[in-house]
């Protein structure tokens, strides 16, 4: 059946891999990601279309980054974020959240009296599916990153998971737009699911619902327009970004690129995508950026 909208669609994402009606779905991907032994998950933030209607409610374009958050049998934390838009300095926002997800938990009320705060922290793991070529050294789509010990090859913290994943603090990046041959064949499956080619049919029965619950036939007529809505006005908003670009070389125009640049800020768009597109220099759209609300 063709697919009209791929699985890094944010709804189509989150439908997937945060359902918690399916929670085998997202157990199954953790363990092929992460090569954990997950038995059991819980999903925090799971699947609601209410969410998506709210957000549309707002006329909101902000190309976010979807996450999805898990808390494991031993209260261990898996983030998983999907990034389609290349953004600057991504590699520090991409830290920055699993970091303040893992303090989060500090002082949690589940303590028992007595026992010190630092308890309540435990082990996280951050899986970052970018649709851009983030690490353009090598063609190799999968990097784990760990806190670890060079001089002694040890992991920061006793927690041993394979040869790459161990220790406290654990970040994973897939980039499905590099050579797929050059990884596992279960990573290889869920690459060729996020861009939306065929599946094996001997894949494991969690990936085909993975793959049943992005499919358009499974939607309903709400979720199809929310995510048709969605994609027209952001298309219509970067025709409007390159329409101030050809603006801006006019005399007469700088407002023009400045209002629509105000806009595209607000929106989340990349500072730099902002300055390609609207001729205004990056100095200037940073200053917007600080200047908007919200930042």
């Amino acid at each position: 059946m063709p697919r009209h909208h791929l699985p890094t669609n944010d709804l189509l994402f989150k439908r997937s891999l945060a359902n918690a009606s399916h929670p085998d779905v997202t157990a199954g991907f953790i363990r092929d990601m992460l090569g954990l032994n997950v038995d059991e998950v819980h999903i925090e933030n799971p699947y609601d279309i209410q969410v998506f209607r709210d957000t549309l409610g707002t006329g909101s374009l902000r190309p976010t980054i979807v996450d999805v958050r898990v808390r494991l049998k031993d209260k261990s934390q898996v983030i998983t974020e999907m990034q389609v838009e290349r953004q600057t300095m991504y590699l520090e926002r991409g830290l920055y959240y699993p970091c303040s997800r893992y303090i989060e938990d500090y002082g949690h009320p589940d303590l028992m009296p007595g026992e010190s705060k630092y308890r309540s922290l435990h082990p996280i793991y951050s899986i970052h599916i970018l649709d851009f070529l983030q690490f353009e050294g090598d063609s190799d789509p999968l990097r784990n990153f760990s806190l670890y010990d060079t001089l002694h090859q040890e992991f920061y913290g006793s927690r041993i998971i394979s040869d790459t994943v161990g220790g406290l603090f654990n970040l994973t990046f897939l980039e499905l737009g590099k050579d797929r041959q050059s990884v596992p064949e279960h990573v290889r499956h869920w690459m060729d699911f996020f861009k939306g080619r065929p599946l094996p049919e001997d894949v494991p029965d969690y990936l085909k619902k993975a793959r049943e619950l992005s499919e358009e036939l499974t939607l309903t007529r709400e979720e199809a327009q929310m995510i048709s809505d969605k994609e027209r006005a952001e298309q219509d908003f970067i025709g409007q970004l390159e329409y101030a670009r050809g603006e801006g070389r006019q005399e007469g125009s700088q407002e023009n690129a400045l209002s629509i640049a105000r806009r595209a800020v607000s929106q989340g768009f990349d500072i730099k995508v902002i300055a390609e597109l609207t001729d205004l220099d990056l100095n200037t759209v940073r200053r917007l950026k600080a200047t908007s609300p919200g930042n």
